[in-house]
């Protein structure tokens, strides 16, 4: 009984590896067709053995698989290269790498830092970044196309804990955020009372957090942006600047967590203003100053 497994295990096997494989171009199998005399008697199985015999010639091998993904490989890099160039001024690219290899000199790290030439392996991803850096400076109106090269190149650098060329392609998004958040600082049209706001900001951070010094987030752009956001809706919603910074103090004193900057403006601002004032209309011997001190 044993022996009888083993036979017809064996025979299985045999059957399987007896079960061959032809890949062959629907070209060349026109010719072997073509070369093969049947008729309608011939059988199914008579047909595909000749098939196989006279395919033989024509067998792709993996060298040849090999060669068709190389090929591949070569069209998708010239698709690649022709997309960068699409919509892009000539010597776009040569000015962005001038830039960027004259940025990166200013570190010491980097003082070795030779501008990519065509040959090199990353030059279709530097013109891919050479192309987001161009519809940044031309969507935000840059005058010179250098400064708008330099500031993307900044932020895009600041962002990064390690220097890689692709990863201004993954902050790409980000870059065009931080820098509306730049204009938005630059172009406030009330500066004195974001000031105001601020100031008030510190004052009750350093009573809430216990810290002895203020953080000073006047020359971080992407951070004092959201004082100019959160003044901005406290004018919108007629609060006084202490009553809108303590309420989102007190209306997240609940999770034992001080407000991120984000949280001083939204709606949830909005929603913790309006509760905080609710809770003050229904107490009148609370006041705004009581919950400070």
């Amino acid at each position: 009984m044993q022996a009888a497994k083993i036979s017809l295990f064996l025979n299985h096997t045999i059957t399987i590896l007896r079960d061959p494989s032809l890949h062959i171009r629907k070209s060349d199998l026109i010719r072997v067709l073509n070369d093969i005399k049947y008729t309608s008697r011939t059988t199914g199985a008579d047909l595909v053995k000749d098939i196989f015999n006279d395919g033989q010639d024509y067998q792709i091998t993996d060298r040849y698989l090999e060669i068709l993904e190389s090929k591949s490989k070569a069209k998708k890099k010239i698709k690649k290269s022709q997309k960068a160039d699409k919509g892009v001024p000539n010597r776009t690219v040569e000015h962005f790498n001038k830039c960027l290899n004259n940025f990166l000199k200013g570190d010491n790290f980097y003082r070795k830092q030779n501008l990519i030439t065509k040959e090199h392996k990353d030059y279709i991803l530097l013109k891919e970044i050479a192309k987001n850096a161009y519809e940044f400076t031309t969507l935000f109106d840059i005058d010179s196309q250098k400064e708008g090269f330099d500031e993307y190149i900044k932020l895009g650098y600041s962002m990064m804990r390690k220097y890689s060329l692709n990863r201004f392609k993954y902050y790409d998004t980000k870059i065009h955020e931080a820098f509306e958040n730049k204009l938005a600082v630059l172009t406030d049209n009330d500066r004195a009372s974001t000031l105001e706001f601020y100031n008030l900001w510190k004052e009750v951070m350093v009573e809430y957090s216990g810290m002895d010094e203020f953080i000073d987030l006047l020359d971080d752009y992407s951070k004092f942006y959201f004082m100019v956001v959160g003044r901005q809706q406290a004018d919108e919603n007629r609060a006084p600047y202490d009553e809108w910074i303590v309420a989102q103090f007190e209306g997240l004193s609940f999770l034992n967590v001080l407000p991120e900057l984000a949280q001083f403006s939204g709606e949830g601002a909005k929603d913790r203003y309006v509760k905080m004032k609710r809770n003050l209309n229904s107490n009148s011997k609370d006041s705004i100053t009581d919950l400070y001190d």
